[in-house]
């Protein structure tokens, strides 16, 4: 989830991750940029964008990580390939479509995700149910 201009979040559908990984197969991760995004949206709350830019936002995003030399825009760099799966922790390329649904990507939505679909996937790469 990205926030948004006006304080809502953006929710990336499971349909659309794949589709992104699909348009862009030169990025490396998609899932890596999402996080990117998250962070730099929620780190310079004056550039957020609306709901109705937020697709143009992030196919510019993915287009410039596409140019990279590995792939991966460099903020997405700083975040780790792979989570450990150890402690219940689940990598995110092991995630089904449900937790991609209820990935906490901020770390600060689980009542949310808990409450509306009776599960999230924490920023740590937990499943927690209900």
């Amino acid at each position: 989830m990205i926030i948004l201009s006006d304080g809502t979040y953006y929710e990336i559908e499971s349909e659309y991750a794949i589709f992104l990984q699909q348009s862009f197969p030169d990025v490396d991760d998609v899932h890596r940029e999402f996080l990117a995004m998250a962070a730099w949206a929620d780190a310079n709350p004056k550039s957020r964008k609306t709901r109705r830019g937020m697709k143009r936002f992030i196919t510019g995003w993915l287009n410039k990580a596409s140019k990279e030399a590995k792939g991966i825009s460099p903020l997405a760099a700083k975040i780790p390939k792979q989570q450990a799966a150890q402690n219940g922790k689940i990598s995110v390329r092991d995630m089904d479509m449900d937790d991609e649904l209820t990935h906490d990507f901020l770390g600060t939505h689980q009542e949310h995700f808990l409450n509306k679909f009776g599960r999230c996937f924490t920023k740590a790469g937990e499943r927690i149910t209900r």
